[in-house]
């Protein structure tokens, strides 16, 4: 068994709500399971679930190869994202004073991702400030969505900043001029030979790291791929003639990095829940659960009623079990293709090592795609073993749950949400 709590540490909030068992006359899974013989399909609508909104404490958000910045009104509330890194030097670069400083130039590639921008495109002021503290990796060397950095925020020096014109359909890169003091303060460290260019860490404390966000409330995020992102001094070398550009790079490559997204206003029902033991039905979230990649909040389905199924007469033997989970759309917001579902205990312990996928289906009935399903024979058959006496629950996140701010709503059975189960018998 693996432990889920790799990508995320503790919960700390829950919301419940129900989810029911219905008969159904057709099943994406139900023609899979049975061939054509003397065996009738027989769906069983005795079992009750709980759906639930669950809120990890926090989430990786270093390492994942992306920096989110941006802010939107989500459907959990106002979701906000900073990022913060710092940078190293490739290799130490010799000059003398026939170099001539131009200027200091930061690079930020977007990595195509784009969320809750606006169709007709939208105008961004990038800012880069520098850090008026040492950012440094945790002991766990990592940083987290929530993480903060002592004294960051006391006197932040506005570097550079840049206004550039994004749409959802179009990668930029953002070239922004930093601040010409650090420049030339960096440039005569280079020229003298200082010790911040034979140490890592004395440079990483010479720099502090940087902010980089978007000025006042834009709407809509993007990323930037951190492997890309690098700093550029630009110097003349006067020896030559014409003057031949020198160009000096700093880079991330491993050093502290990571986006700080927060949620602000949050829904009644999950701004009041205070730990993982706090329940708050479905009357009071509107028959909805929630799964709010960045910010944590994820959707928990407890499965242990399964075993209200033990049946005792062996003629019936249980064919498979399917769920489908219904969506709900808000104007600007994307479903997802595939949902990722990770089968826990109550410690969250993932139970099987495995992932699987909760693939979103065409409703021809309504010409549109409006449920997940998901095949769960494989824990409902060990649910309904007789010694089975644990607990276990379905984990239900968007894939790059750390590094993205996709949302989905899942609906109850007041939406149709349901879990068919499927039974054979022999009529002979």
């Amino acid at each position: 068994m693996r432990h889920f709590s790799g990508t995320a540490v503790p919960l700390a909030m829950v919301v419940f709500i129900a989810v029911g068992i219905s008969c159904s006359e057709s099943s994406v899974l139900g023609e899979d399971f049975i061939d054509s013989g003397n065996f009738e399909v027989t769906a069983i609508d005795t079992i009750s679930l709980k759906i639930s909104t669950i809120q990890f404490d926090s989430i990786v958000t270093s390492n994942t190869g992306r920096l989110l910045i941006g802010s939107h009104n989500m459907e959990v509330g106002k979701i906000t994202s900073e990022s913060y890194f710092n940078l190293t030097y490739e290799s130490t670069l010799v000059i003398d004073d026939t170099y001539q400083f131009d200027s200091l130039v930061l690079t930020l590639p977007m990595d195509g991702y784009v969320n809750r921008v606006p169709d007709e495109g939208v105008h961004y002021t990038i800012q880069v400030h520098q850090l008026s503290n040492d950012l440094e990796f945790r002991s766990t060397g990592s940083l987290y969505n929530v993480s903060e950095i002592d004294g960051v925020e006391d006197d932040l020096r506005l570097l550079g900043e840049n206004t550039i014109y994004v749409e959802s359909d179009r990668l930029a890169t953002v070239s922004i001029t930093l601040d010409e003091n650090l420049g030339q303060d960096l440039y005569g460290k280079l020229v003298a030979g200082h010790e911040i260019f034979t140490l890592t860490d004395e440079f990483q404390q010479y720099l502090n790291g940087f902010k980089l966000s978007i000025a006042e409330d834009p709407s809509g995020f993007i990323g930037f791929a951190t492997d890309s992102i690098k700093m550029t001094m630009m110097m003349s070398d006067k020896s030559q003639s014409p003057p031949e550009v020198v160009e000096y790079d700093f880079v991330i490559s491993g050093s502290p990095h990571y986006s700080k997204i927060q949620t602000e206003d949050s829904i009644d029902a999950l701004a009041e829940i205070e730990d993982i033991y706090d329940e708050s039905l479905s009357n009071v979230t509107d028959d909805i659960a929630y799964i709010q990649a960045g910010s944590g909040y994820a959707i928990k389905i407890d499965l242990s009623n399964v075993r209200n199924l033990l049946l005792d007469d062996h003629d019936f033997i249980m064919a498979g079990a399917e769920l489908k989970l219904s969506w709900l759309q808000t104007g600007d917001n994307e479903i997802p293709e595939t949902l990722i579902g990770t089968y826990i205990n109550g410690d969250f312990v993932d139970v099987t090592g495995e992932n699987y996928s909760l693939s979103l289906q065409h409703d021809e009935d309504y010409n549109r795609d409006n449920f997940y399903t998901m095949d769960i024979s494989s824990l409902v058959n060990v649910l309904l073993e007789p010694l089975t006496d644990h607990d276990y629950y379905l984990l239900i996140q968007t894939t790059e749950f750390n590094s993205t701010t996709t949302s989905i709503m899942l609906g109850d059975q007041t939406y149709d949400s349901e879990l068919i189960i499927y039974t054979i018998s022999n009529n002979e």
